[in-house]
């Protein structure tokens, strides 16, 4: 098995429990393109936040189908996302401000409604680097970026999308 996340505490916290627990694992402070291209997985579990932590739509597809091109043969992306109604009048001025920003500054700033800008996003992080927090309003929303991917997908029982190439 193979760990990887672009945190290096977080890579050696899950080393020590591994080998308290004597499980045969490797962990790579990597991300996913750190690692060979040719390296592929029967799993790939996309933890809770790492989905929505990527600002656009298109980005988010493209998230998937990266996730999708590590499968091994009848492998499964296993996604943790979650949704929140959070719409008002305070989030609906915040997203058309930034919307159009974005479009009058460029494309480095763009975002979209449901993005979110955010501090310290866990212990790990650093509370002054400020980054992107995608809130879904349904579930239907994450499982129509999927389906745009040209992904099949089936519910967990435990909430979890598991994710597979058509």
């Amino acid at each position: 098995m193979t760990g990887i996340d672009v945190v290096p505490a977080l890579v050696a916290a899950a080393a020590r429990h591994a080998a308290v627990e004597r499980l045969p694992v490797r962990f790579l402070a990597t991300a996913l393109d750190g690692l060979p291209k040719d390296e592929v997985f029967d799993i790939v579990l996309a933890s809770g936040g790492v989905y929505e932590h990527t600002p656009t739509r298109a980005r988010r597809i493209a998230f998937l189908l990266a996730l999708a091109d590590r499968l091994a043969p009848g492998g499964a992306v296993v996604l943790v996302a979650g949704w929140n109604r959070d719409r008002g009048v305070r989030h609906a001025l915040v997203d058309g401000i930034r919307w159009s920003l974005g479009r009058a500054l460029g494309d480095r700033f763009t975002t979209e409604p449901g993005d979110r800008l955010v501090r310290h996003l866990s212990l790990a992080s650093d509370y002054r680097t400020t980054c992107f927090f995608h809130v879904f309003q349904t579930a239907e929303a994450i499982t129509r970026e999927i389906e745009a991917a040209g992904l099949a997908w089936r519910r967990h029982p435990e909430g979890a999308w598991i994710v597979t190439p058509r």
